[in-house]
Parts: C-alpha cells; sequence; structure tokens
C-alpha cells in the first residue's frame, strides 16, 4: 500500500476558514472519494503543534493498492473536477502545496 500526501504549509486567514473549510469538507471530499481504486482518504486539520514549527494548515492522505493505481487515479477526469473546487478557495491559502508519496509496511 501507499499513501499520496498533500501538506498545506501555510495559513488560511480566520475570514476565510468557514468557506475553505466548507468546499474542502464538501464537494472536494466528495470528489476525491470518487478517484478509481481510493482505499482511504483522510483529511487532517492540527489540534496542536510544537512552540515553533511551521504552520501546515491540513493535510490529505489518499491510500492506493501501489503507485500504479495511483497514476490510474490522478489521471482521470476525477482530478480535473477537484481543481476546479480547489481553484475557488486557493486564493484564500497563502503557502505552498507539496505532495509526497510514501510506503506502508
Amino acid at each position: 500500500m501507499i499513501i499520496r500526501s498533500a501538506q498545506f504549509l501555510g495559513t488560511v486567514a480566520v475570514e476565510h476558514q468557514v468557506q475553505f473549510d466548507a468546499i474542502v469538507n464538501g464537494p472536494v471530499r466528495d470528489l476525491m472519494k470518487t478517484f478509481p481504486g481510493l482505499r482511504r482518504l483522510e483529511i487532517h486539520r492540527p489540534l496542536d503543534m510544537d512552540t515553533g514549527a511551521p504552520p501546515i494548515y491540513q493535510i490529505y492522505n489518499m491510500a492506493f493498492d501501489d503507485i500504479e493505481a495511483m497514476d490510474t487515479a490522478l489521471n482521470s477526469p476525477v482530478r480535473k473536477s477537484i481543481h476546479t473546487q480547489m481553484d475557488k478557495i486557493l486564493p484564500l491559502f497563502e503557502g505552498e502545496i507539496v505532495h509526497y508519496v510514501w510506503s506502508v509496511d
């Protein structure tokens, strides 16, 4: 099994968090669940962090059987639909999004 992780390194201003989270928790999550081959989806938001830790607004973790299954999902039309939703809220996010693919033993 592998995990594709999208880490939102940065912040969303307090006055925009409700709008941002509503899109993520609604249409974005719903679309992500339709990725072919997706085994598990988790969206994490920090409750606490070490003093001085860099801000992370949220992390998406998507589990797939293997790299091929992940590639199939990421090349599906679902991804374009997700980007259409994310385009509505990404201007509210200040920071960068980085992706990692993890092996799970």
